[in-house]
């Protein structure tokens, strides 16, 4: 869409109307979608009116016993319906640049299409560390490459495969975790599997692996979906944490370089030391001494949860210095989390050659 607004030409107004920040936001909330990977298979609430540090409330009933076999004239037992509910809690998200009116009238680039990509691109980002913050250190099922039974246990030999793909199945049927059903025709159901690049290699040219293009049936494809094997889809995607050595590195904000110890594991996301970026937001995690981990996640249905109470705008904070400079940001209200913890399962295996 074409966006207005901030020209470089003097004779031309460069004040952002209301009209022009509605659009900008809904072209941010459009573009981030591609790559909000986590987000479109999640269960959404939205309630306007919420502040930060409100919490939105999703609904979880209770299971039920079994059926009693009924007689002729007697009446039938009656159980209370119980439910449980998971309160996610909502914050202020945002991101903000400052923007000079030199460099706007100078320009030979439509700065503020420019500047609607990024928003939405840090507003993608932003989402997906906020999955794997609630998702990495919060699930409590692990399965380790061919059922080792811990991380230091884990051989060059446990890398991706359709026989770990098995387990993993096996082992979210066994505890009756619910697939998610197609939108399209509400029967075919699978679970959703998100995994890094390098990770998906070794199943690829596996002759039960289909390709999402080659789908004999229509389906709604999620965003950078890879395929599937068994009863699982991929979706692709580098927003992945991957555990490894961090070698010699300058500390975030600054300071002398630092080398930790051989089985300190840092998380890495999108080649960003995460652990180091923003202290405690994926702690340090130990590992064998040239181990790198890549970690994986399996959903079922209901697994994930957005509560949102004002989604992604562009904000202009005005004018300042003398008219020489602008400041513009994305901002929202809004908490991810997990719906039912055990319907997840996380699966570490060692990088493939």
């Amino acid at each position: 869409m074409a966006l207005t607004g901030i020209t470089a030409s003097p004779n031309v107004s460069s004040v952002l109307t209301d009209v022009d920040l509605t659009a900008h936001s809904k072209e941010i909330i459009f573009q981030a979608q591609p790559e909000m990977f986590f987000e479109q298979i999640a269960e959404t609430r939205t309630e306007l009116g919420k502040q930060p540090g409100q919490t939105i409330r999703f609904l979880k009933m209770n299971d039920l016993a079994e059926g009693d076999e009924l007689v002729e004239g007697t009446r039938m037992a009656v159980d209370d319906l119980t439910t449980g509910h998971v309160d996610l809690t909502i914050v202020e998200w945002g991101k903000g640049v400052a923007l000079t009116e030199y460099l706007l009238r100078t320009s030979a680039y439509d700065l503020l299409s420019g500047l609607v990509k990024l928003f939405a691109d840090n507003y993608a980002r932003t989402s997906n560390l906020a999955f794997c913050r609630r998702i990495f250190q919060s699930v409590p099922s692990v399965l380790y490459g061919h059922e080792r039974a811990d991380r230091a246990s884990l051989t060059n030999a446990d890398v991706l495969s359709t026989d770990i793909l098995k387990s993993i199945t096996e082992d979210m049927a066994i505890r009756k975790v619910p697939k998610r059903t197609s939108p399209v025709n509400g029967i075919s159901s699978a679970y959703i599997g998100f995994i890094h690049p390098h990770t998906s290699r070794q199943i690829k040219g596996d002759s039960d692996f289909i390709a999402a293009k080659h789908y004999g049936a229509p389906e709604d494809l999620f965003f950078n979906e890879l395929g599937a094997y068994d009863d699982i889809r991929f979706v692709q995607t580098t927003a992945i944490p991957i555990i490894k050595h961090p070698g010699t590195y300058v500390p975030f904000g600054g300071g002398a370089p630092v080398t930790p110890a051989a089985t300190v594991g840092h998380v890495f996301i999108d080649n960003v030391n995460m652990t180091d970026r923003k202290p405690l937001m994926f702690p340090a995690q130990t590992i064998v001494a040239g181990q790198v981990i890549y970690q994986s996640v399996f959903v079922g249905d209901r697994g994930l949860a957005v509560a949102e109470a004002l989604q992604a705008e562009m904000r202009h904070n005005g004018i300042i210095d003398f008219e020489r400079e602008r400041e513009m940001a994305w901002y929202a209200i809004r908490g991810v989390g997990l719906l039912n913890d055990d319907r997840l399962l996380i699966l570490e295996t060692l990088r493939s050659s």
